[in-house]
């Protein structure tokens, strides 16, 4: 391939996971909930803050026992407590964030947000 071919492959693919098209390693076609909500420890706290509960067929939470809901519910936890970690400005998280007394809560772990490090990481996940 030339040059040219390759770097046109390349914006294209990075085009393709920018707007979630490329489905994850896992084969999982559903929206990270991140997206359009928030994941909430239970039902009953997102109903008991005036939420809706978004389609567990459409929607993921990446932590166990979480739903989707359409509004924050509070946080009385620290980040640690929750097992995560509080990511850098120059990093994305690539699971769930909680919001935590100490902040936003990544419950996967810190990647760089370079658009290189998008592209690799997507490497990884078809070879």
């Amino acid at each position: 391939m030339n040059k040219k071919a390759v770097l046109l492959l390349f914006l294209l693919v990075v085009h393709l996971v920018n707007a979630n098209l490329i489905s994850a390693a896992d084969g999982e076609n559903k929206i990270a909930c991140g997206e359009v909500g928030y994941c909430v420890n239970s039902e009953s706290s997102c109903k008991d803050a005036g939420g809706i509960i978004l389609s567990e067929e459409e929607y993921i939470c990446y932590v166990e026992g979480s739903v989707c809901c359409t509004v924050e519910v509070e946080s009385n936890l620290y980040c640690q407590e929750l097992n995560g970690v509080i990511c850098d400005v120059k990093e994305t998280c690539s699971g769930e964030v909680r919001k935590t007394i100490d902040g936003s809560c990544c419950l996967g772990e810190c990647e760089s947000n370079t658009l290189w490090a998008k592209f690799l990481r997507w490497l990884s996940r078809i070879f």
